[in-house]
């Protein structure tokens, strides 16, 4: 999500990042953390001072990422838009009541999301691949492919669930589009 900075910015939005890098998705340390990472989120928005004032906060997670910012939604209500890129998240997850917009960006067929669900005792599901599910109504789906083309965008299995990064030039102004 790094790569997202330059254009948030020259779109005018100010980034806070709370990255924690990769954490392996089978991990202890991702499944038995995310409320620690998710109360992290809130104290880094918290020290920087967003969302005070006019300011609204937009929060822009990947696969696991998603969850993070998920928690800390409901921790707080911090959040007036989030942004989820292939979403390791189930694809009926409960979203706060206080968020205003949520984009979900999916890739059918994205295999790490897909096989996330199949694991025991975590809160991953397949929302990456299918999309939200649930009953709000101020969710959208977006699918990758389709809004890709499919030439220049349809790829291996394997390979879509961080495709939309190797094309920001595509992908950004759309994510970041309060449509």
């Amino acid at each position: 999500t790094d790569l997202f900075r330059e254009p948030a910015e020259a779109l005018g939005f100010r980034v806070v990042e709370a990255d924690r890098g990769f954490e392996f998705l089978a991990s202890a340390r991702s499944r038995f953390q995310n409320e620690k990472r998710a109360r992290e989120i809130v104290e880094k928005l918290d020290v920087c001072n967003a969302g005070n004032g006019d300011e609204t906060i937009t929060g822009l997670g990947h696969s696991d990422g998603c969850r993070k910012l998920l928690n800390a939604a409901w921790l707080r209500p911090v959040f007036d838009r989030l942004i989820f890129i292939n979403p390791a998240l189930d694809r009926r997850a409960p979203i706060p009541p206080e968020v205003r917009r949520v984009d979900v960006w999916h890739c059918p067929g994205d295999l790490a999301v897909t096989l996330s669900k199949c694991l025991l005792f975590h809160a991953w599901g397949d929302m990456g691949s299918v999309g939200y599910a649930g009953t709000r109504v101020n969710v959208r789906n977006h699918n990758a492919i389709e809004v890709g083309g499919k030439h220049g965008f349809e790829f291996p299995t394997f390979r879509k669930h961080s495709r939309i990064f190797e094309r920001l030039d595509l992908f950004a102004p759309s994510i970041l589009a309060e449509r």
